[in-house]
């Protein structure tokens, strides 16, 4: 839509305007769920994501090419576990599949290419696992059952369009694991960013 760029392109761009990246740069790379998303149902869908995840690879390939030496490299997570997910005719069992396989699909392709020893990897399908698992012990009244975004107040049910005026209460943006039937909520992106500081941290950099 509107909002989106693919990667390819924002790389173009950016080395279009900069030249390069350098050593003192984190290059943070997270995409793919809107290429699962798309996708539609196995089995026909299972290329669709191998070629989404080789190409992302092989961005990542061109981003060190170009002088980056800090890439942090995120996988997806299970979007099977989405709001969206559940709400699916299979309850997310497709969409859980097809986050397997483009993570799988991404592993295969940087270990391929020698870029894994490169790059620091978040493993954010195993993180959100646990968190849903264990989402009273983190902080959170509402699992992944319900989004903080009233739908009937949140302009085209997107978090893009949420705020304070539109959560179904106060501190719904706290107490929630989603916001909209897809995007996390403040205290969960909160949460994720404290823990790719410490995958960060325990690669050597930062602290």
């Amino acid at each position: 839509g509107n909002v989106e760029m693919p990667v390819n392109q924002q790389i173009s761009s950016y080395l279009g305007a900069h030249g390069s990246f350098n050593s003192n740069q984190l290059v943070l790379v997270w995409a793919g769920a809107n290429d699962v998303l798309r996708a539609g149902p196995l089995p026909a869908a299972a290329q669709t994501v191998e070629t989404a995840a080789t190409t992302l690879a092989q961005l990542v390939g061109q981003i060190i090419q170009n002088g980056a030496t800090h890439v942090v490299v995120v996988n997806l997570p299970n979007i099977g576990l989405s709001p969206d997910g559940l709400a699916s005719s299979d309850g997310g069992a497709n969409l859980t599949q097809l986050s397997q396989l483009f993570n799988s699909s991404l592993n295969a392709a940087l270990q391929t290419a020698g870029l894994q020893t490169k790059i620091i990897q978040i493993d954010s399908y195993t993180w959100l696992n646990q968190i849903i698992a264990n989402f009273q012990a983190n902080g959170f009244t509402v699992s992944n059952t319900g989004v903080a975004c009233d739908p009937n107040k949140t302009p085209d049910q997107s978090a893009l369009l949420c705020s304070p005026a539109t959560y179904v209460t106060a501190n719904a943006d706290q107490t929630y694991i989603f916001a909209d039937d897809l995007h996390p909520t403040t205290h969960l992106h909160t949460l994720f960013a404290q823990y790719v500081e410490q995958q960060i941290a325990n690669a050597g950099l930062g602290h």
